[in-house]
């Protein structure tokens, strides 16, 4: 018998992660640039202790500036927090008044704010300057990997079994993107149109895959349906050997047992080698499992009967009909035995055996029982060339199948029956005869 098939399950499985979404350049305007003040002539002067606190508030968000841009690396992109302090220094700045009254007392103090001014705004520049170069760095590698994703999905159609071109191109990004962290404002025109270029080829990779995952599921799906398939194929099957044909039934059963598992099983198990297992794949993986399951159990219900051994001394018989039809379970075979030999020592004659079962059960020919493996046809040529002429001869054939361990013995001639059941019942015989009109020219044994 076949064992049930185990369809491919691996906890290792491929899995997507895409995190490319959409690189968002924030649109809002930013000022960067910070304006120095403007003096004018007038009094009273602007108080020193007033200059010398805008000068020490300017500085500290200028040092802040500075440290930002100290721990850049060429993986920052992240722009958020550079953008947050000169969004902060420009608020400061437009807090002082802007027309301050400056003269010779105070002029020191006013020129090192502005100084303090230009000195962020050379930060500034320079900050952009290191986020530009990242971007323009970062570009280079992501463009084409974007592209590849995207090239990867366009090839994927209806007769796709295989996501790794597109899974492997996906982790080529993500392994890529890995040191990045991603926050892009609009700093300069450079920064804008290299956002632009990456927005659009990013939301075109980032819904690619989705597209081409729905393809491959929907091809998986198609495929395990060709296995449920075979469920059906199954009961028809088991129908023609139940009831029309147990040879070409069993064989029917055994043709899409063999192409389930030579061929089918296979198939399913390396195209899920080969995806992702999503939801989809496996809710039809389940359904795949539950077909073969049906097919491989309803398979191992057929028997498996014991062929009629050759004639000899032990067991000296003739056969006629089809040698197809000779297996029965070995009770049968062991009465048939045990009537044979009897039979051979009381007359000197063979027993002639007729149609038993097939090999794997099922309807054999017009006989209606016979699927258990436990029946047999059996003809004694003397009685069965001339019905019902040798009566003694029926009767005293019949008793030696209910001694011989027969449960029940069908024949056509209603004297023969009821004298060998009489015999029976007088002799605490359990086995009796049955009339079968049918059975004119042999007997019937059955066991059991």
């Amino acid at each position: 018998m076949l064992t049930a098939f185990n369809l491919y399950s691996k906890s290792e499985k491929m899995h997507i992660m895409i995190k490319i979404g959409t690189i968002i350049a924030n649109n809002q305007v930013i000022k960067t640039e910070f304006e120095e003040f403007k003096k004018i002539s007038c009094a009273p002067l602007t108080a020193e202790s007033h200059l010398n606190l805008y000068h020490t508030s300017v500085k500290t968000h200028v040092a802040k500036i500075s440290k930002i841009i100290s721990s850049l690396s060429m993986y920052s992109l992240d722009m958020a927090e550079f953008t947050s302090a000169i969004n902060g220094c420009t608020a400061y700045i437009a807090s002082i008044p802007q027309n301050l009254c400056i003269g010779p007392l105070n002029a020191v103090a006013y020129d090192a704010i502005n100084i303090a001014v230009n000195q962020g705004n050379n930060l500034v520049k320079q900050g952009i300057s290191v986020f530009e170069r990242n971007l323009s760095q970062f570009s280079l590698g992501v463009f084409p990997l974007l592209q590849q994703i995207i090239s990867a999905c366009q090839l994927v159609n209806n007769e796709s079994r295989d996501f790794t071109a597109v899974s492997e191109a996906i982790e080529r990004y993500n392994n890529f993107t890995v040191p990045y962290s991603v926050d892009i404002w609009n700093l300069s025109p450079t920064i804008k149109k290299l956002a632009d270029q990456l927005n659009t080829l990013s939301a075109q990779a980032d819904q690619s895959p989705g597209a081409a995952l729905f393809q491959i599921e929907t091809n998986f799906e198609k495929e395990v349906d060709i296995i449920v398939q075979q469920s059906k194929y199954a009961k028809e099957a088991l129908i023609q050997w139940e009831s029309k044909d147990g040879e070409a039934g069993y064989q029917s059963y055994l043709d899409l047992m063999r192409y389930t598992e030579e061929t089918l099983i296979p198939q399913l198990e390396e195209f899920l080698k080969n995806i992702p297992l999503t939801p989809r794949i496996n809710a039809s993986t389940e359904l795949a499992k539950i077909a073969v399951e049906y097919v491989v159990q309803n398979y191992n219900t057929f028997p498996v009967f014991t062929a009629l051994p050759p004639s000899d001394d032990e067991f000296p018989h003739y056969t006629y009909g089809n040698p197809k039809r000779k297996f029965g379970q070995s009770e049968i075979i062991e009465v048939l035995k045990t009537v044979c030999l009897a039979y051979f020592h009381l007359t000197g004659n063979k027993l002639w055996i007729g149609d038993m079962q097939l090999e794997h059960g099922g309807r054999i020919g017009t006989h209606v029982s016979h699927k258990l493996g436990l029946d047999a046809d059996i003809d004694v040529i003397e009685v069965g060339d001339v019905p019902n002429i040798n009566r003694p001869l029926a009767i005293n054939t019949a008793q030696i199948f209910l001694q011989s361990g027969a449960t029940l013995v069908f024949y056509a001639d209603h004297n023969v029956v009821n004298t060998v059941n009489e015999w029976a019942l007088e002799n605490e015989i359990k086995g009796h005869l049955s009339h079968e009109p049918d059975h004119t020219k042999h007997f019937h044994l059955r066991v059991g």
